[in-house]
């Protein structure tokens, strides 16, 4: 065999890992504990090692490790949603808010994409650092970037011809806000295409498990609505342009 891939009991494994270091193959094993809470708080998800854990200082390494980062992202992220949401539609009123939330929508058909795009960056790049190839994973860092601007390009030309059309013409806006549909929709192009740009950044932040930077943008990103909100209540332009800006 070329590479060796194992599961299982723990003297399974270990004997695996001597079969695979007298016989110069490749092995990876995926090391299974129990998780009680989950989040690697209560260290029931350990596995002996040689060096020391930095987290509890004992010769241990937590399985769970980064759940902790993303359920406080996840919470904080909701309650701000939560709260923004209401503000947001207060300050809009319901026309504004319905104006948005349809030539936004159009755009955010094309948003398919960057979930797709995402998986396969991401794969990709897992690939090459499981094997510690960071000459590869560079390569394929900067391929995929190349073709994500190749999409952006391609992008922006279907929506100021064909989408913009759409919007001018078979979208059913007040004609006193149709001039500000089309700001707001060039702003939703604007955002998917910096989105798309950004897909192969957040993809090597994943594949490199640093879910604590990856918690940070999103803590980041949920306070800049808060913001986005709080710059609704206080200013006395016109609310969607500048929401739609701002978004």
């Amino acid at each position: 065999a070329d590479m060796i891939y194992a599961c299982g009991p723990t003297p399974m494994l270990r004997a695996i890992k001597k079969y695979a270091e007298a016989n110069g193959i490749e092995c990876y094993i995926s090391l299974e504990e129990r998780m009680a809470c989950g989040i690697g708080a209560c260290l029931a998800c350990v596995c002996k090692s040689k060096e020391k854990d930095a987290h509890s200082n004992v010769n241990n390494k937590r399985i769970a490790k980064n759940t902790a980062y993303l359920t406080i992202r996840a919470l904080l992220i909701m309650f701000i949603s939560l709260y923004t949401s209401r503000v947001i539609l207060d300050k809009l009123g319901v026309e504004d808010f319905g104006i948005y939330n349809v030539v936004g929508g159009f755009v955010g058909i094309f948003s398919f994409l960057k979930t797709s795009f995402s998986s396969v960056t991401q794969r990709f790049l897992n690939l090459s650092l499981g094997r510690d190839d960071q000459v590869e994973a560079r390569k394929i860092f900067s391929q995929h970037l190349l073709l994500y601007c190749i999409a952006i390009v391609i992008l922006i030309i279907l929506a100021e011809t064909v989408g913009l059309y759409f919007v001018e013409n078979k979208l059913v806006i007040p004609k006193n806000r149709l001039d500000i549909a089309i700001t707001i929709y060039h702003f939703s192009v604007l955002t998917i295409c910096i989105n798309i740009f950004g897909i192969v950044y957040n993809s090597a932040i994943i594949a490199h498990e640093n879910m604590k930077v990856f918690s940070y943008i999103g803590i980041i990103e949920g306070l800049s609505k808060l913001g986005i909100a709080f710059s609704l209540v206080v200013c006395d332009i016109d609310r969607l342009l500048l929401y739609g800006f701002l978004m």
